[in-house]
Order: structure tokens, then C-alpha cells, then sequence
């Protein structure tokens, strides 16, 4: 609440109209009328005669002021801070998905595995983003994506790599 706030609410509080009020503190009931609508403020004497016709302390009747005011500088700061940290998000978002300046190495990974049955060789190429070690892609020998149904999106490179790796050694193969 601000000082024009109190002074309105003080004075019908008190049953005073903007003359009597006017009479009382020794200025128009046009200043009143100013000061009710923050076009204008009391002065210090102005304001301790109102706090004493108001049986409010002077420090309560300015602190409302500089408490909003405070609260509003808060909340000021609280949604710069919140512009930031979205701004930033979308800043990061758009260096990963665009990779503008960033190396394509930082970003994910391949993983190559060669498997070996009855004598022939198969190979998985293993993609995978580094930060979350989730695979993304596995290409290779037709007989891997065959026999092992590969559908890894939600598992991480190691998971996979043990997966053929299991496969392999239970069908008298092995990988490396």
C-alpha cells in the first residue's frame, strides 16, 4: 500500500471528507486529493501531522511505501533472473541442435564392435550421445540387425554392447 493509499483509507477510516481533512493538516483539498492519488507526496511536517491524526506512527505511515517498493524491486529482480536463465536455455538449445561452434565429437559418439561366428565376421557401428551415454543409431551386418532385433533408443551404448556381446557368446560366437 502506498502513502496516497493510506491517506484515503486513514481518512474515511476516520469519517473525514478531503475539506475537513484538508482543514485539519492546513493545505487545499485539492493537495489532498493529489496526495490520495500519488501525484504528489506530504511533506515530512504534512506527513507527521497526518500520522498523528491518523493514530498511526510516522514509520508506519512512510515504511508502506518503501515495503512495496522493495517487494516490487524483488519481483523486478526475480523476472530479470527468470529472462536470463531462459534466454540462456535458449541459447544452449540452439548450439546443440543447430551445432553452431560446437564439434560434432562433444556432442555424441560411435562405438565400432566386430563379432565373429562359424568364421565370418559382423560388424555394429554403435551411436550414441555422450552426455546421457543413450544410444540413438546402430547400423552393421544385416544378421546383427536380423537376429538381434535391435530397437535401443531408451538403452546406453554399454547396454547394447553387452546385448550383442551376450548374443554372440550364446551362439558359440564372440566379439571384441
Amino acid at each position: 500500500m502506498n502513502i496516497g493509499e493510506q491517506i484515503l483509507k486513514y481518512r474515511k477510516k476516520e469519517g473525514l471528507s478531503q475539506e475537513e481533512l484538508s482543514n485539519k493538516v492546513g493545505v487545499t483539498r485539492q493537495t489532498i486529493s493529489k496526495w490520495e492519488l500519488n501525484e504528489t507526496l506530504p511533506d515530512l511536517k504534512q506527513s507527521i501531522i497526518l500520522s498523528k491524526l491518523f493514530n498511526i506512527s510516522i514509520d508506519e505511515f512512510i515504511n508502506y511505501e518503501r515495503i512495496n517498493k522493495k517487494d516490487k524491486n524483488n519481483k523486478v529482480v526475480k523476472n530479470i533472473i527468470i529472462i536470463i536463465i531462459i534466454l540462456i536455455g535458449i541459447f544452449m538449445l540452439y548450439k546443440i541442435i543447430y551445432n553452431k561452434g560446437v564439434n560434432d565429437a562433444s556432442i555424441s559418439s560411435n562405438v565400432f564392435i566386430e563379432c565373429i561366428k562359424d568364421n565370418y565376421k559382423y560388424n555394429a557401428s554403435i551411436s550414441y550421445w555422450n552426455i546421457s551415454k543413450t544410444v540413438y543409431q546402430v547400423d552393421g551386418s544385416k544378421y546383427i540387425l536380423d537376429n538381434m532385433n535391435l530397437d535401443y533408443h531408451n538403452y546406453t551404448v554399454i547396454e547394447v554392447i553387452n546385448d550383442i556381446n551376450n548374443y554372440f557368446n550364446s551362439n558359440a560366437g564372440s566379439c571384441r
